[in-house]
């Protein structure tokens, strides 16, 4: 995403890019689970991003 100006984001992007955001972190989480599962300890899988 690309802004021109201060504030011209809308609702309707923060939900986007917020909605990718998440996806992105559960593919990196799966990925991690198989490739290198050391690296994950505690609740790391639990949270997701929220307005």
């Amino acid at each position: 995403m690309e802004y021109d100006y201060v504030g011209g984001v809308t609702e309707e992007d923060v939900d986007e890019l917020i909605e990718f955001v998440n996806e992105l972190r559960e593919e990196v989480l799966q990925w991690l689970k198989k490739q290198h599962p050391d690296f994950l300890s505690g609740d790391s899988g639990s949270a997701a991003i929220s307005k």
